[in-house]
């Protein structure tokens, strides 16, 4: 079984590194779709409770530790179920948290709960749009 690995912490730091001169940075990591790829369930868990706790976790403490206010959005790039091992055609979902904005009822990250929110099923330029608050 193989066991799918990324520099969450690394990424982190690079992230928050990069906002010292950039307005926008962009972060991917692709340690979910290729457990989604391998079929392996419980990688693929591990890699979204370690992107939670070691990668999103450190960013929003330092953001906090900085007194930096930025908009920050959570989504994946496409959907890739263990049981099918490919990438399917489906709304991912979509978290955006905006200094500006007050946070909707929506208390869980998954495609259900994401969907029911204030955001809804986001089409087009819908996201960036979200994102940008316009």
């Amino acid at each position: 079984m193989p066991r799918i690995l990324a520099n969450y912490e690394g990424k982190a730091d690079a992230c928050l590194k990069a906002l010292d001169d950039h307005d926008f940075v962009f972060v991917h990591v692709e340690a979910s779709d290729e457990a989604g790829h391998a079929k392996d369930l419980k990688q693929k868990i591990l890699a979204i409770e370690y992107l939670d706790s070691r990668l999103i976790a450190r960013v929003m403490k330092g953001l906090e530790d900085r007194g930096i206010e930025v908009t920050v959005a959570v989504l994946p790039d496409h959907l890739t179920p263990v049981a099918q091992g490919n990438h399917v055609h489906g709304p991912v979902p979509v978290a955006i948290l905006n200094p500006n904005l007050d946070p909707d009822s929506v208390q869980t990250y998954d495609e259900v709960a994401c969907a029911s929110g204030a955001l809804g099923l986001l089409r087009g330029d819908g996201f960036i749009r979200a994102f940008l608050g316009r």
